[in-house]
């Protein structure tokens, strides 16, 4: 009998429904949850550590304290899921932010259309993911893939691709990406000029 998908509603109101235990190569053990309405403190901290190559390759409106408060504020109010990893007990140090989104704009549908790929909000969901600096390369976004890809089952979700693609000089971000499952179909040229590589996984 297949899974009746899960709703951002339902999420919403019970968030444990996506709490993931995720061991890291190291043996030690996170936890990987939605971003909670009380995680603007943790998240600031968070986006105000970045550093500018980071911030180039996962941009956002904001790193401030402002910005966190935003993005605590719009959980459960848009079509946005924000999952964060974090250790088992507190202090609640955020060291990761994974990202999806359920709603697909016009833009993406032309652009997929183009490499004959029509998408289905039903069943794709755009994904992001960022991890701290000093983390970065030791594993972390690693574990988290398989979470991730799992709660996106779970959504009822069986092609997941990049949020706005990912930079063409990125390049360990594209060679993480073929890793772990993910095929380029196509390139674009960004607003800013910048070459951006669009890339999708099937999760069936």
């Amino acid at each position: 009998m297949q899974e009746i998908p899960l709703t951002l509603e339902e999420a919403t109101r019970n968030p444990t429904l996506l709490h993931r235990k995720v061991v890291l190569p190291s043996g030690d053990s996170l936890l990987f949850r939605p971003l909670r309405p009380d995680d603007a403190e943790p998240l600031r901290e968070f986006l105000s550590s970045l550093s500018e190559q980071t911030r180039r390759f996962w941009s956002q409106d904001g790193y401030d304290l402002a910005a966190a408060r935003e993005l605590c504020k719009a959980i459960g109010r848009y079509d946005k899921l924000r999952l964060v990893a974090v250790p088992q007990s507190p202090p609640a140090k955020i060291l990761a932010l994974y990202e999806f989104s359920f709603g697909i704009p016009e833009s993406c549908h032309v652009r997929f259309r183009s490499y004959g790929i029509p998408l289905d909000e039903v069943t794709d969901c755009r994904f992001g993911p960022c991890v701290r600096d000093e983390l970065q390369g030791g594993g972390l976004a690693s574990a988290l893939m398989v979470p991730t890809f799992d709660i996106a089952r779970r959504f009822g979700k069986t092609r997941v691709f990049l949020w706005g693609g990912v930079l063409a000089d990125n390049h360990r971000a594209i060679r993480f990406y073929l890793r772990h499952g993910f095929t380029e179909v196509g390139r674009f040229t960004a607003h800013d000029g910048e070459e951006c590589i669009d890339m999708i996984r099937n999760l069936e």
